[in-house]
Formats: C-alpha cells, structure tokens, sequence
C-alpha cells in the first residue's frame, strides 16, 4: 500500500509537520474499528490549530477538510489493499480540484472505475447533491463501474438517494470496510504504514 507520492499526501504531511503533531497523527491509526479511527481522527482535530488548513476557510470548514483528508488517505490504502475483491486495480487518487470524483482505478474486467470517498459519522451530513455530482461527472466519463465507498450503512445513504438502482454502482459502506480493516493483521499493516509514511 503506497499512501505517499501525491498532493494529498504532501499537504496533509505538510499541515501536521509544522504543527510538529507527527506522533498524534500516526496515532489516530492506532484503531481497532472503523468506528474507533473516526473517533481518533475527532479527538486529533480537537488539538490541532486548524487555521489556514484550506485558505480562504473558515474554522469549521478546515475541521471538515482536513478530517475528509485524512478519510480519504485512508479509503486510498484501504482500497489499494482490498480493492481487487471488488475489482478495481491501479487506485490513484484524482486531482485535487476534481469536483465528484475522489480516485480513479481500473477496473478487472476492462476499463475505468471513478471513486467518491465519502467520510460521514451521521445521517446529517448527507447534503443533498452530494452523490447527484458524481453521477454527473461519470456519466460524462462514461466509467465501466461507479465507486461510493462511504462510512455510514448502505441502507441509510440509499435511502437518501435512489441512484443506487444504476447496476454499475458499487457501495462500499462501514460494515464492508469494518469487515476487511478488522482481519487479522491488517489494522496493524495499516498502522505501520501511517507510522512510516508520516
């Protein structure tokens, strides 16, 4: 699993870096539970000043950039490591400024897929059009497969959109990522992984 070598990476090291918060990064990874590393990711936003993380935002919109950004190294090496199951190859994250769309990958069966991470503790943060502008972004790539790879329960995102009848969607969704992060060595790899990176 390769976290490094792209612009979210470089930012994020960047932020805590000059913050010399290194040591309280790595440990939000120390987690035993999807649930437990958003806890981590909560309580790490609480000590870090959060000022200028995204210019131009205010406080609370850096809180929310700066935890999508951490969700979103981590869906990138938890998909790099279990992506094949649903088979997506070549994960790489997408430019920073691509509005819908979070990664790319290839997809086993030929051609593409587009990822949008979605790092939602509850049902509230679900804004509306979140979703629609994913849709609207493949369909002008027309990508093989469809990618929401999101930390609420499937049920509760498709009840708020019905898009998910498209057959070239795939929902990745808490208990799918629970149920791969919780195997035997893996929440260890992944630790190991941020500590060496970060």
């Amino acid at each position: 699993m390769i976290i490094v070598a792209n612009s979210l990476y470089t930012k994020v090291n960047q932020f805590i870096g000059n913050q010399n918060m290194n040591e309280q990064f790595i440990e939000i990874f120390n987690a035993k539970s999807l649930g437990s590393l958003m806890r981590n990711i909560n309580h790490f936003l609480d000590q870090v000043d959060l000022t200028n993380y995204e210019l131009g935002c205010n406080l609370g919109d850096c809180r929310k950039k700066l935890k999508g950004d951490i969700g979103e190294l981590f869906a990138l090496a938890w998909i790099q490591t279990f992506g094949s199951i649903f088979g997506l190859i070549n994960v790489k994250l997408a430019p920073r400024d691509y509005i819908g769309i979070d990664m790319f990958s290839g997809y086993v069966k030929g051609g593409t897929t587009t990822i949008q991470v979605k790092w939602w503790e509850n049902m509230n943060e679900i804004e509306a059009g979140k979703l629609e502008t994913l849709y609207v972004q493949a369909s002008n790539l027309r990508p093989e497969k469809i990618v929401i790879w999101a930390t609420l329960p499937k049920h509760k995102i498709s009840s708020r959109y019905n898009n998910f009848n498209n057959t070239n969607t795939i929902i990745i969704d808490n208990k799918v990522i629970d149920k791969y992060y919780k195997q035997e060595g893996v929440r260890e790899q992944f630790y190991q992984t941020f500590k060496e990176s970060f």
